[in-house]
């Protein structure tokens, strides 16, 4: 759904986007784990698979380009693209091992983990 607002000479235009809801099992709380990992010019482990996992947030806290992806073999040609801004994030429902990667250097992100206890 798009809708515009004017004002003046200012125009913008937003763009709804649905976002999929994510549920923890009845009678569950959530646990939130939140850490810091250091992304390298190889893959680096970001998150390993955990069942219990229900929903991911990645922050870039730098100004390099961080690629992730679900395997070891994630390159900055095949990663998803997470932009060189700092506070640029990622957010989705994923259990499975999550790596990172970034061109030359290193990056470090903020990787928060919502889990069922």
């Amino acid at each position: 759904m798009l809708k515009q607002l004017k004002a003046g000479f200012l125009s913008l235009t937003l763009s709804l986007i649905p976002v999929a809801a994510f549920a923890l099992p009845p009678g569950s709380e959530p646990n939130m784990v939140t850490t810091q990992v250091t992304c390298a010019s190889t893959a680096t482990l970001l998150a390993s698979g955990n069942a219990q996992k229900s929903f991911v947030t990645i922050v870039n806290t730098t100004t390099t380009n961080v690629y992730y992806g679900n395997s070891a073999s994630v390159t900055t040609s095949n990663g998803a693209l997470l932009p060189g801004v700092v506070g640029a994030s990622i957010n989705f429902a994923y259990t499975g091992p999550m790596y990172c990667i970034v061109g030359t250097g290193s990056a470090v992100v903020t990787k928060t983990d919502i889990q069922a206890n």
